[in-house]
């Protein structure tokens, strides 16, 4: 009975992974058509902020073997020149420093982002009317 089990939990896998690879398959022909790239920059990930893979961000391995996501950014290139830049600080003033400085780059970034964002609805919002100008509160009150 618990062979059968396993057979059935194996096939199970199987199956499960076989979707899962088809999946990731079409998410990353669809991410490079969105980003019209052949493939991604070593070091550079995509991120889902608003919608799939809009933003793209570089990954900062430590020496310890962890990985840090770096500022959002709108480029492949923006996202390079932060992955070189921290590359950079980590060679000359090790890991921490280096986080530091990503962490810094992420709370510029996120204040462009959202400044950006308040700007665009500032613009899209209409202009705030004034109530009736003194003639037309005069006619409509008889004065």
């Amino acid at each position: 009975r618990q062979k059968a089990i396993v057979r059935r939990l194996r096939a199970l896998h199987r199956v499960v992974d076989k979707h899962l690879t088809k999946e990731n398959r079409k998410r990353e022909t669809f991410i490079k058509s969105k980003w019209n790239l052949k493939e991604l920059p070593q070091g550079l990930i995509f991120v889902d902020f608003r919608d799939p893979a809009d933003h793209i961000c570089c990954n900062l391995k430590l020496k310890d073997g962890s990985c840090r996501k770096g500022p959002l950014r709108m480029t492949v290139k923006d996202g390079l020149q932060d992955l070189r830049r921290l590359q950079a600080v980590q060679r000359c003033s090790g890991d921490q420093a280096a986080v530091d400085e990503l962490e810094r780059l992420d709370a510029a970034a996120m204040r462009a982002l959202f400044a950006n964002e308040a700007k665009a609805k500032a613009k899209a919002r209409p202009a705030p009317t004034r109530g009736p100008t003194r003639s037309k509160r005069a006619k409509q009150y008889g004065i």
